[in-house]
């Protein structure tokens, strides 16, 4: 079992709800954010967008690299940034963590596909359409050089109660206002409590390689809104293909297999909007 680890970007939201439940089973976790804050003695500093000539890290068994450029808009806009935030910086970090002794978990995404088919198997060719995707495929090969030291796991779209989007749709039903959720773009939910599970097992067994979790279909952002059980004449659905760069995906669900292989019981669509949406 584990019993100390490094989680990089723990001001994140999945950084954040990892480090919660490591620190319940009694794992020693020290983290880094993007900004100092005084105080946080198992907290430094890290930004991932400047040379980290003078960052070692400390000696865990396990570093979670959950820290990154995550808006495909922001990528798009600063190729430059995305690529050094998202490839070099990860590889830099995974190499020392790596040389430390510690294996390393990579998070990355459903978007190193072009979305054109459904449940994507795990050692499929990746075919992004985006510069995020792009770079997450490129960070994830060189990862992979690494060897057996480091793991990565694809997820699709994480939601939570909390989650701002579900929380702003909530908050207007309850008002007796109308939302406009997408129609076109879609999403195959995956809830935090998965992730950190699939996390937690991946490090306490590490074997390296790709490793998936995702819904088992695909619903719209509209579907999702009607989920959460307000008046359904105040969803009322618009196009979002306007806002992405290329044309959103058809699908975004991958094989979770290699999960359920380790024994992992990974929720249907319909349970992960069951538990978030209610």
């Amino acid at each position: 079992m584990l019993r100390s680890a490094l989680v990089v970007g723990l001001d994140s939201q999945i950084g954040a709800a990892l480090v919660r439940t490591l620190r319940a089973r009694g794992v020693h976790v020290r983290g880094t954010r993007h900004s100092d804050v005084p105080g946080q003695p198992d907290a430094t500093q890290l930004d991932l967008a400047v040379s980290l000539d003078d960052w070692q890290p400390a000696r865990v068994e396990c570093g979670f690299l959950c820290a990154g450029l995550t808006s495909v808009a922001a990528c798009e806009r600063n190729p430059r940034l995305s690529h050094r935030v998202n490839v070099d910086a990860q590889v830099e970090v995974a190499k020392r963590l790596t040389e430390s002794g510690a294996h390393v978990v990579f998070l990355s995404t459903n978007m190193v596909f072009d979305g054109s088919k459904p449940l994507r198997q795990a050692d499929e060719p990746t075919c992004p359409t985006t510069v995020y995707g792009a770079h997450k495929a490129e960070a994830e090969q060189q990862l992979q050089q690494l060897g057996d030291r480091v793991t990565v796991l694809r997820l699709t779209k994480v939601l939570t109660r909390e989650h701002p989007l579900l929380h702003d749709w909530k908050t207007a039903l309850q008002r007796g206002e109308a939302i406009h959720p997408f129609s076109d773009v879609v999403l195959a939910p995956v809830a935090m409590d998965q992730v950190v599970e699939a996390l937690s097992r991946l490090a306490d067994e590490p074997s390296g390689g790709i490793f998936q979790l995702s819904g088992d279909r695909d619903v719209s952002y509209a579907q999702v809104a009607l989920a959460l059980g307000h008046d359904p004449h105040l969803v009322q659905p618009i196009s979002g293909a306007y806002q992405y760069p290329t044309q959103p995906p058809m699908h975004t669900t991958l094989d979770v297999s290699g999960l359920r292989q380790r024994g992992m019981h990974v929720r249907a669509t319909q349970q992960t909007l069951e538990a978030v949406c209610r």
